[in-house]
């Protein structure tokens, strides 16, 4: 078990040096970032020089890559071009934005898509199974900006109920949380139900039916607790999926996280704020898997077996 922990470190670091160094040359070979903040054509080359020499541009790329890994194990990621104020600090001002939407989203998920996808199973093939499948198959078939768009266009505009964008209230919060929930809760709703009829089938399920337990104690105690083992995976694969999926949403809203803000910085090529962004995402993301990974073992006595 320590030896397949110890592994999956070890291939989760290896995947974040990858990632931050392929970001790090790709953003360097795309063109020199001073033509994105200053005017070339009407700024004098020995002003533009200038602020090459001051963001460290006038260096290397092996120069730049080591500076680059020095400031990331003293805690420094640099400073952004756009007003001069040190990376993480921007950063950290919009990470918990994002950790709201993203806590909200997960928390109507999981409300929504697990009792969703059971109650399909319990009644397969009647009425309540086809309506859930349906909404199901819609809200993953339709991408996010999608149904962001036509939330806004319903409530924001027609009804005239909510915000169309921005932050501050929960009613700000009420559409980007909809419109990741309608994506991913349908994932769970369709993933829910099928690992539920798969466990409805088994032997002990059959015969804790020929014993007279309730439906409603049988789910309880011997479905669920078996179809947690594929949902944890589901799980951890969604929360990749689900910060991708906020990048779009708190453009679309105008919501002020660190999404929008990798989306700015983008386009205005503010290498330092990009790098920072990436590393955080890569590692949200890694870090995710890698607990997921771990957690998916320990549920699963079989797995730990084969480890031994």
């Amino acid at each position: 078990m320590t030896r397949f922990i110890l592994t999956k470190i070890v291939r989760a670091l290896l995947t974040i040096w990858l990632v931050v160094t392929i970001t790090f040359v790709v953003l360097r070979l795309t063109g020199d970032p001073m033509h994105s903040l200053l005017p070339v054509e009407t700024t004098p080359p020995e002003v533009i020089e200038t602020y090459r020499v001051l963001w460290g541009l006038d260096r290397s790329l092996v120069e730049q890559y080591v500076s680059f890994w020095k400031g990331l194990f003293s805690g420094t990621l640099g400073r952004s071009f756009a007003d001069g104020r040190d990376a993480v600090g921007i950063i950290v001002e919009r990470v918990p934005k994002t950790l709201v939407l993203m806590g909200w989203t997960l928390l109507a998920t999981l409300l929504m898509g697990i009792p969703l996808g059971a109650l399909a199973a319990m009644h397969r093939g009647r009425a309540l199974d086809r309506a859930v499948m349906a909404v199901a198959v819609a809200g993953h078939s339709l991408p996010e900006y999608l149904i962001g768009i036509l939330l806004i266009w319903f409530f924001a505009v027609e009804l005239r109920w909510l915000p169309s964008s921005g932050y501050g209230t929960w009613a700000h919060l009420v559409l980007p949380v909809a419109t990741l929930t309608g994506y991913f809760g349908a994932q769970f709703a369709r993933f829910t139900r099928s690992a539920v009829l798969e466990i409805l089938g088994q032997p002990h399920v059959l015969a804790a039916h020929a014993q007279g337990w309730p439906g409603r104690a049988v789910m309880l105690r011997d479905v669920l607790p078996n179809a947690a083992i594929p949902l944890v995976t589901l799980f951890g694969f969604s929360l990749g999926k689900l910060i991708a999926g906020s990048i779009i949403v708190e453009w679309i809203f105008a919501w002020p996280g660190i999404g929008r803000l990798l989306i700015t910085s983008v386009t205005h090529r503010d290498l330092a704020i990009v790098q920072a962004l990436v590393l955080v995402f890569a590692g949200a993301m890694v870090l995710a898997n890698l607990l997921i990974d771990i957690s998916y073992v320990l549920l699963n006595p079989k797995l730990r077996v084969i480890r031994r």
